[in-house]
């Protein structure tokens, strides 16, 4: 999902491995995000139910002249209403499509930046739970050299080959590292 996500462009993905290096993103601030993205995609929804509302009131009034009109024998005032109501009836569809396409967008962008902020976090804990894991079987240097490499991270080739680094170090003991699947 995440390589549609970044349409498969590379400095894309790279992008977020660097997020990766940089460690993980508060909770509190991924809540206020979520929180945020939920605001923004109620704004167009809120708009369009408020506006359908509005012109569906207005084109009932219309409707309710239209029929008093048949009855009337003023042809030139009921071909205005129907006009008129048409009218209306169109410009509402088209607010409809309008606003169902911005959530639509809205819905996309904000899925895929929660998508890669989520992936970012789950590459972070597996190195941080991995390099736990391999603490006792390394000396002190050697994990701070390990997480100054995964400090530098700045794309997928140099997180595997932190991740790889660590898993050799420690494969030799018999250690073995939780499994996850590097996108």
């Amino acid at each position: 999902m995440l390589t549609l996500i970044t349409l498969g462009v590379k400095s894309a993905s790279d992008g977020i491995y660097q997020e990766v290096a940089q460690g993980y993103s508060e909770r509190y601030s991924v809540l206020t995000y979520a929180f945020i993205n939920t605001i923004v995609m109620m704004i167009p929804a809120a708009t369009l139910a408020y506006d359908y509302g509005k012109r569906r009131g207005s084109a009932s009034k219309q409707m309710r002249q239209l029929r008093s009109l048949e009855g009337s024998g003023d042809t030139v005032g009921l071909e205005q209403a129907r006009t008129d109501l048409l009218n209306r009836l169109s410009a509402m569809e088209r607010l409809i499509r309008l606003l169902l396409w911005v959530a639509v967008g809205l819905g996309v962008v904000l899925g895929a930046q929660s998508m890669t902020m989520t992936y970012a976090n789950k590459a972070i804990t597996h190195f941080n739970q991995s390099l736990t894991i391999a603490a006792p079987f390394i000396n002190a240097t050697e994990e701070r050299v390990i997480r100054s490499d995964f400090a530098r991270v700045s794309s997928r080739e140099d997180y595997v080959r932190v991740i790889n680094g660590l898993e050799a170090r420690v494969k030799e003991r018999g250690v073995q590292l939780p499994e996850f699947t590097i996108w």
